[in-house]
């Protein structure tokens, strides 16, 4: 099972933003996060993050969706609406 950001921010508690990506994992483990979430980080991009929205939007570029991302999309932009 891949996690979430929201499954793995209250392992992220203790971190102090600006932080590399060693560490945030090294957070991680400390408080108890399961493997799965540490495979979760480690798909990151080594780096500088300044702040959870980094880790979220780098999450979501290597193709790690959010459980919370369906509810903010529009229905309708599955259908093939043109405007002409």
């Amino acid at each position: 099972m891949i996690a979430t950001s929201i499954d793995m921010f209250p392992y992220l508690r203790d971190v102090k933003y600006p932080v590399q990506k060693e560490i945030i994992i090294e957070m991680a483990k400390d408080n108890g996060a399961s493997p799965e979430i540490v495979e979760t980080l480690d798909e990151i991009p080594k780096g500088n993050y300044f702040g959870r929205l980094d880790i979220v939007q780098e999450l979501h570029d290597v193709g790690i969706q959010d459980d919370v991302n369906h509810l903010h999309s529009d229905t309708s932009s599955s259908k093939n609406t043109y405007w002409y």
